[in-house]
């Protein structure tokens, strides 16, 4: 949709023989640039072009995945969890890494909450340096 509202955009700006929008400018003085835009619109309808960007934005190699939990989780739930996996694992080899908290597999649970709190401080100063 995102394409199909940029594309409708310029063809909007050319029938209107005004300038394009800045976002799709060079605007240095330094860059002389010569451009030109045709857009497949007055060919295509709406649906049409939906459809023509789709295909061309799946390039048949997205594959499955499937993701397995033990909660009883819907799929935004699950898919929500998925997605801030990554985040949560750089935070953790920041703390492994740059920070160097020992390994945490074997301390209680007091002294993994008192780590991570004092690593997570650690961190806040390091990014404030």
């Amino acid at each position: 949709m995102r394409i199909y509202r940029e594309a409708k955009e310029i063809q909007k700006s050319l029938d209107n023989k005004k300038e394009l929008p800045k976002k799709y400018r060079i605007d240095n003085e330094l860059v002389d640039v010569t451009y030109s835009y045709q857009t497949k619109l007055k060919e295509l309808g709406k649906e049409e072009g939906l459809k023509l960007v789709m295909s061309a934005a799946i390039a048949r190699r997205e594959g499955f995945f499937c993701i397995k939990s033990c909660e009883n989780l819907t799929l935004k739930q699950t898919l929500d969890t998925y997605r801030k996996k990554d985040s949560i694992e750089k935070i953790f080899n920041s703390l492994k890494n740059e920070i160097e908290i020992k390994s945490l597999r074997v301390w209680s649970d007091d002294s993994i909450y008192g780590a991570i709190l004092i690593g997570f401080i650690a961190q806040i100063f390091m990014s404030l340096i």
